[in-house]
Order: structure tokens, then sequence, then C-alpha cells
């Protein structure tokens, strides 16, 4: 069976004849590509008038996205200041290569990430579970020094979180659903982050001494953010089982808690907020992995 190859396409992607190229079959569809990965993206908008807050979420949205050269313009020529911060705070493996007073060109310099998404994704994890086993650490010690600082820690989080989400824009995980599963899990996980570095600023701030129980239930809420560590990466029904009872042993714990005169309100809300989101990322899980 021969197949034609629309020719704007294959123009576009420089596909000339002898070239390899891949197919992934999705149920009905058939998708076409010139190689395990989208190619070289460019991508260029006039950012004038949207302001710091949406300039800087449209930034992360394009280098997200797996665009790698974007050219921005702008009449405003204070925006080059933020636009430098979200590009070294952010996109990791790209630079800004050119500016002038109303444009800037941000492009990646640093080799393909693609083929490290595995490294990267456990970095994201291992990031995250140290900053809350060691927030539990700091807090028993009264170390608020140390609780500041994982706070500041959490913009690695978010850096590992954007690159992984970029990545599953730009290559194939095999099938549609496995991407876009991922892509919400990275998503979720970055929201654990700023969950872990909330609870860590809290304390800090108020310079809280944790009463036993209230330490022993932060304790149950690093230990379960292990569990769902583990359940990613040894995926059967029997560790979703463990993970499950678990998290019931979490949910009365907390419960418990909040019958306790002692313990701070904010804290337990920062409490449950983590919890029901480590609990929420369990569908997305076993969709990606059955």
């Amino acid at each position: 069976m021969m197949v034609s190859l629309p020719s704007k396409w294959v123009k576009e992607q420089g596909v000339k004849k002898g070239d390899e190229i891949f197919l992934e079959i999705e149920g009905q569809r058939v998708i076409v590509g010139t190689q395990g990965s989208r190619g070289f993206l460019v991508k260029e908008i006039d950012i004038s008038g949207l302001g710091e807050r949406m300039g800087k979420r449209l930034i992360g949205a394009l280098y997200k996205a797996g665009y790698d050269e974007i050219w921005l313009k702008f009449s405003d020529p204070s925006y080059f200041r933020f636009i430098q911060r979200v590009v070294d705070q952010t996109c990791l493996g790209h630079e800004i290569v050119e500016n002038s007073i109303n444009h800037c060109v941000i492009r990646r310099v640093a080799e393909s990430m693609e083929e490290q998404f595995p490294t990267l994704l456990r970095q994201k994890f291992s990031l995250l579970l140290s900053n809350i086993a060691e927030g539990v650490i700091a807090t028993r010690a009264l170390d608020y020094e140390t609780l500041n600082n994982i706070a500041l820690r959490d913009q690695s989080v978010n850096k590992f979180s954007d690159v992984c989400r970029r990545i599953t824009n730009k290559v194939s995980f095999g099938e549609l659903r496995k991407n876009t599963t991922m892509y919400h899990l990275l998503e979720q996980l970055e929201k654990v982050g700023d969950d872990v570095r909330d609870i860590s600023l809290h304390i800090a701030d108020k310079n809280l001494k944790l009463n036993k129980e209230t330490l022993e239930v932060y304790q149950m809420l690093s230990d379960y953010l292990h569990h769902f560590f583990r359940l990613h990466y040894n995926f059967s029904l029997k560790e979703l089982r463990k993970f499950s009872d678990y998290d019931e042993k979490v949910s009365a714990a907390l419960s418990k808690l909040k019958e306790t005169k002692h313990s701070d309100p904010q804290l337990l809300t920062y409490f449950d907020i983590f919890h029901d989101k480590v609990f929420s990322l369990n569908g997305a899980l076993m969709t990606y992995h059955l």
C-alpha cells in the first residue's frame, strides 16, 4: 500500500526521498512524523500591552509547549527585565540570544533533553520527597531557617516541572493518553510542591512548635508522598491497595487532629490541601499505567 503525504507538510518538515518517517497508531488514527519528537519549533508573538503578570505566564507556556525559538515583540522596553527573569528561572536550556529596544529572541542552546526525561522526572520526585522529609526534620528541631530554605528550593521543583512538561509536548510516549495523563500528573505534582512550600513557610513565619500529634501527622504526609512515588515506579494492583490503605490512615489521623484544641487551624488546612492533591493523582496514574 502506498500513502501520499501532504506536499505542504513535506516542505515544512524538509522531508526528502529516502528519509525515514515514523508512524504512531492511536486507535483508528495513524500519526505520521519525521522522528520520535517534533522538529525545531519557532514562534513569533507580540506581547505589547499584555503586562508582566500574564507576559511571564505566556513565556512559560511557550516554553512548555515545546518551542525552541521564541521571537518576542514589545513596545515597552522595561518588559525585557521580566523576560530575562522568566528565562533564567524557568526555561531550562534556553537563553536570550538577541535583543533590542523592542524585541528579543529566546532560543534553545542546550542539547535536546528528550532522552533525559526519566532522569529529570526522578530528580523532580527526589526534590519533592526531600523537601517534605527535611521539612519534618527541621520542624522537630525548630530550625526555621532551614524551613525557609526549603521553601526557596521550590523554584527548582518548578524548573524540573516545566522542562518535563515541555518534553511531554515534544515527544510521543507511544500512546496519546500517556502524554496527556503524564502532563496532568506533572502539573499537579508542581502544585503539591507548592503545598510543601506553603507548609514550610507557615511553620517558619509563625515560629510554630508543633505538638506530638501534629508532628506525627506531618510525618505521615511525608510518608504518603513516598507511597505515591513507589506506586508510580512499581505500579501494581497490590501497590495500589497499599496506597489506598495508607490514605485511610492519613484521613483518620487528620480527622482526629482536627478535634484537638492545640493545633494551628491554618496549618491543618495546608495539611488537608496537600493530602487531597496527592490522593487525586491516583486516577491519572492508573490511566497512565493501565
